[in-house]
């Protein structure tokens, strides 16, 4: 009975440490993070398209900010169509830019390091969800997923920490068995004291 016990609290802390592990930490688990180079306007980042509405003057705006969310300033903008080059302006002290002279159309903003694909839409002909403004973000981005750091998974080190936290689950678990196997034996013996008494 008790071994059964420990092998259902086994499979239930497995299952439940394989549900907390996100599925791209496992599969990432083997790459090796490399310095991305200068982003192009082709990046794998800048494949989904923002819509944005021009402003009441015709200008598409926008905000250059790094990874630490404070404005780049004097940076060159780009903005282009296919491989041809548009318009190039340099953003103010507070990151901002705008650009002049754009028609509605799909067209790559792009700064040094980063860069979007927009579709640019006259004003008032915008759909309800566009926005006002670009928002280009520089520098290396790190976007959350789970908990489990993935250079953890990919030293190993996340494995051993999983298995240690299993491994004193299932102690605690059997732990918790016993204690509650003793619990039933000391409420018997108070059972048969009360009975012997009456």
């Amino acid at each position: 009975m008790k071994v059964r016990n420990v092998l259902k609290s086994a499979l239930a802390g497995l299952a439940c440490f394989g549900t907390l592990i996100p599925q791209t930490c496992l599969n990432a688990a083997d790459t090796v993070s490399e310095p991305s180079p200068p982003v192009a306007a082709t990046s794998q980042q800048a494949k989904k398209i923002a819509d944005i509405e021009l402003d009441q003057q015709g200008r598409l705006l926008g905000v250059l900010v790094g990874s630490n969310s404070k404005p780049e300033a004097l940076k060159k903008i780009l903005v282009q169509q296919g491989k041809q080059t548009l318009a190039e302006t340099k953003t103010d002290k507070d990151g901002r830019f705008q650009v002049s002279k754009l028609r509605g159309g799909i067209y790559q903003i792009v700064s040094e390091d980063q860069a979007a694909i927009v579709r640019v839409w006259s004003n008032g002909t915008a759909p309800p969800k566009a926005k006002t403004a670009v928002l280009l973000v520089t520098g290396d981005v790190t976007r959350g997923q789970g908990f489990v750091p993935l250079n953890m998974i990919g030293s190993g080190l996340g494995f051993f920490a999983g298995v240690a936290g299993l491994t004193l689950s299932l102690v605690t678990l059997n732990e918790l068995h016993h204690v509650k196997d003793d619990n039933r034996a000391l409420q018997d013996q108070v059972n048969r004291l009360e009975n012997s008494l009456h």
